[in-house]
């Protein structure tokens, strides 16, 4: 999930190292009213701060809520929150049912620690967008619930970068190349065709 954050962090602090890069369904946006990612993790937050209200015998306030979470970070750091609903990654059935058999995966749910990270990743996310200045090409879904396509329109506006190309695929998921086969197909020639390009041209500005 943190993936295109990674990136995007790495990409604006070290703007030298990369000649550009392509992201797929990165988490940009940190605004809870606008972002499915962060309305669901209030919403877990909200459970988890009701159960330790009926735990510590109290209410506690909702401008707490993200308060008591990080101080509860410390204290249950491994606490879990709940696993991801598969079913939000793609429209491919037999990708998510390859997804949920596969004995990599882990089903232990996301973790407290795990909900302060992102937060705080995506928090240095926002503030990096007006550095990054390499090149890219942004693929997003539509209907992405862990990662809202305006976090993608919102990269778009705020990165500095001259050469940055959006494509949206209207009805798709999260995994875009584990989308339906026109999704997938159509993800790895875009990602193919922009390579190619950037490729030929800095090959043809390159000296002999």
């Amino acid at each position: 999930l943190q993936g295109g954050a990674i990136a995007i962090l790495t990409a604006a602090e070290r703007p030298g190292h990369f000649a550009g890069m392509v992201l797929i369904s990165p988490l940009v946006l940190a605004n809870p009213e606008s972002a499915t990612t962060f309305k669901d993790y209030s919403r877990i937050l909200k459970h988890l701060m009701e159960k330790a209200s009926t735990m510590l015998k109290f209410w506690i306030p909702r401008p707490f809520w993200v308060l008591a979470a990080k101080v509860l970070n410390l204290v249950l750091p491994n606490l879990s929150l709940g696993p991801i609903d598969s079913s939000v990654l793609s429209r491919n059935k037999t990708e998510v049912d390859i997804y949920n058999s596969d004995p990599l995966i882990c089903r232990a749910g996301l973790k407290v620690c795990f909900g302060i990270q992102l937060l705080n990743a995506v928090s240095r996310v926002e503030r990096a967008l007006p550095k990054l200045t390499v090149p890219f090409l942004l693929l997003q879904g539509s209907a992405d619930r862990l990662c809202d396509s305006k976090g993608a329109y919102l990269l778009m506006e705020l990165a500095k970068s001259q050469d940055k190309t959006l494509k949206i695929y209207e009805g798709a998921y999260h995994v875009l190349h584990k989308e339906l086969p026109e999704v997938t197909n159509s993800v790895f020639h875009e990602i193919n065709m922009w390579v190619s390009q950037r490729t030929a041209t800095a090959g043809t500005a390159s000296p002999p």
